[in-house]
């Protein structure tokens, strides 16, 4: 992967990588196939948003490589804090622990260029805002208690995201991998 390279390299620079060693013989790991099936990743944590250790890494690795392989790619993370160029896109509510709670959506599209690109979708909910550390606060050590609660919310923000935010001029749709 390329991706790995994001902490060093522009998109410029990455794709620009990316031609000359495609020019190069080499086998494919990966051809892309299912290409009308969009993608989507679910996190914790993503590269440059978020990030504590490999995961983020990872996380922004696929979102990349299925973006400029031609996927329909949405990455979806929590809103930690104010992202710069995240622009609100939605709100749901979804139920979760004996009750209802409202979640918003903000989105950053990311072009890799020739008409490929990720949309990052970010899940914003009270839970998330914590200025102490991602999973728990460092100085006292452990994790939050609430963390099983924040970690659901996501995943269940995040099924809903590919139905009812329309980016680009729909949605995703519920046939997502």
């Amino acid at each position: 992967s390329l991706s790995a390279f994001e902490q060093l390299l522009d998109t410029d620079g990455l794709l620009l990588l990316r031609s000359r060693l495609e020019q190069e013989e080499r086998p494919v790991r990966y051809g892309a196939k299912h290409l009308s099936t969009p993608i989507v990743i679910v996190s914790s944590e993503i590269h440059p948003w978020s990030k504590t250790g490999g995961l983020a890494m990872v996380t922004g690795s696929f979102a990349y490589e299925f973006s400029i392989r031609g996927h329909r790619t949405m990455a979806v993370s929590p809103y930690y804090s104010c992202f710069q160029g995240c622009k609100m896109v939605g709100r749901a509510k979804v139920w979760l622990d004996g009750q209802e709670h409202e979640v918003r959506y903000y989105h950053q599209r990311q072009e890799y260029g020739a008409g490929k690109g990720c949309d990052y979708v970010f899940v914003d909910h009270h839970s998330y805002h914590r200025p102490e550390g991602l999973y728990g606060d460092p100085k006292r050590g452990g994790e939050y208690e609430d963390n099983l609660f924040r970690f659901s919310l996501l995943s269940i923000a995040a099924l809903e995201a590919p139905l009812v935010l329309e980016l680009a001029g729909s949605t995703y749709g519920q046939e997502v991998c």
